[in-house]
């Protein structure tokens, strides 16, 4: 009898090979990592939005049928939610409800390089080199102010609150 499971935790890293996608998923208050394997077709479903991010907390729902393991979804909990049928190129009909992989695998492909092409023309559209150049340095000098802080807390034990 298959059995759900959920687990609160981090993704360490993530190694896409061509059959397969390694998360290394490290449970909260856990020393241990464990290594999810997802199947890379199936990868795409159980993140529709593209690669998760490291270093967020999130859930990681399995199926534990036996010795059979299923990834079934991993989520930011207080993330945005999109469901699959808000993709226009993945709604209703796109996959194969059996098994859970795309009907056709190179429209995969061919729909997400479309997305990309014309994402990145809007882009280019709205943002000169230089407005890049700007943000990108706005983001590393607040890096840096955040580094910074971070190390003269470390080294004072200032919690940045105020003393009464």
């Amino acid at each position: 009898m298959a059995t759900l499971e959920g687990m609160t935790g981090f993704i360490t890293s993530i190694t896409k090979a061509p059959e397969v996608v390694i998360i290394a998923f490290q449970e909260t208050g856990k020393s241990s990592v464990v290594a999810l394997t997802i199947d890379t077709m199936r990868y795409l479903k159980v993140f529709p939005a593209g690669d998760p991010e490291m270093g967020v907390e999130l859930t990681a729902v399995i199926e534990k049928d036996g010795s059979n393991i299923t990834v079934r979804s991993i989520y930011d909990p207080n993330g945005d939610f999109i469901a699959a049928d808000d993709l226009e190129e993945w709604g209703d009909g796109f996959f194969d409800d059996n098994d859970g992989y795309p009907k056709h695998p190179g429209i995969v492909t061919e729909e997400m390089k479309a997305s990309h092409a014309r994402y990145a023309a809007e882009v280019d559209a709205l943002y000169t080199d230089e407005d890049f150049e700007e943000m990108a340095a706005e983001l590393e000098a607040e890096r840096l102010e955040e580094k910074r802080l971070a190390a003269q807390q470390e080294h004072t034990g200032d919690t940045g609150g105020e003393n009464v």
